[in-house]
């Protein structure tokens, strides 16, 4: 039939999910994909789910914020849903240990033993593949390096979030949610795809060039040999005395472009997540 998304602004997770099922009636889904606010408790958000769409594989992440038909929403749930119309064999699979590269290879593994196809016979034109991270694990780099070592079909995807709070990001497969975790999901579409990449920053006249860092927690330390937060309000405008912000956005746009880099598809703000499947 269709490759179809949802969304819901309840905020409650039992009609959140019912929001969802309703809008996806009469199609019989064979993969889920979503992004959901971190205001859900995210155990009752996985049980809602799993309670209201069953077996079907999936996976999923929280955010700061969701798109959906071009507007950006808060507190929502955005949800993509694929039919045995568009899809073939699909799989999906957690790291729980993002750091050990061995994990990343064995999940790799378990998706190809779930179609019958072995690593080293997956063709990038006919399988895709979809990752979804801790956005607080500064790990995603090493789980991106183990997957393109394990195979070469692309894994495009990015990072959890939690609305800037900076605390604890979750990621889900089959609705079970999992944090310091990555989840995959391998797909076969059964029409023509392309990959597409996007990035949501503004290009401005000021440049900042940058002179210190902290590799380990990617935190950007001077722009121009002076203290990075003061040179970054500077540079987009913003008064020195109320740019808190600004020392967030530093470390939040130096590790959304890693991730954006890495996985090969747009990081939505880094932590809303898009991947795109062109018929």
């Amino acid at each position: 039939m269709a490759l179809v998304t949802v969304h819901s602004t309840q905020n409650d997770p039992v009609r959140a999910a019912h929001e969802l099922r309703d809008g996806l009636r009469g199609l019989s889904p064979r993969f889920l994909l979503f992004f959901a606010s971190s205001a859900f408790p995210p155990e009752a958000l996985g049980a809602a789910l799993r309670e209201t769409f069953g077996a079907v594989p999936s996976i999923g992440c929280t955010t700061a914020g969701e798109i959906v038909s071009g507007k950006m929403l808060k507190g929502s749930i955005v949800m993509l849903a694929m039919d045995a119309d568009e899809l073939g064999a699909v799989a999906v699979a957690s790291i729980d240990d993002m750091h050990d590269r061995t994990r990343t290879i064995a999940a790799v593994d378990r998706l190809t033993s779930a179609i019958g196809v072995s690593a080293r016979d997956l063709d990038p034109t006919v399988h895709l593949g979809l990752v979804l991270q801790d956005g607080l694990s500064i790990a995603e780099e090493q789980v991106m390096e183990a997957l393109s070592t394990a195979t070469n079909v692309a894994f495009i995807g990015g990072s959890a979030g939690d609305d800037l709070a900076f605390r604890t990001t979750h990621v889900f497969v089959n609705s079970e949610p999992r944090s310091g975790a990555a989840v995959l999901a391998l797909l076969q579409p059964k029409r023509p795809f392309h990959l597409l990449k996007t990035q949501s920053f503004d290009v401005l006249d000021q440049k900042l060039v940058v002179t210190s860092v902290d590799e380990a927690t990617r935190t950007v330390k001077e722009f121009n040999g002076k203290p990075a937060a003061e040179e970054y309000a500077r540079a987009i405008g913003v008064p020195w005395r109320s740019s808190r912000a600004a020392s967030k956005a530093i470390r939040w746009a130096s590790s959304s472009r890693a991730a954006s880099r890495s996985s090969g598809a747009r990081s939505k703000s880094r932590e809303r997540t898009s991947s795109s499947i062109a018929k």
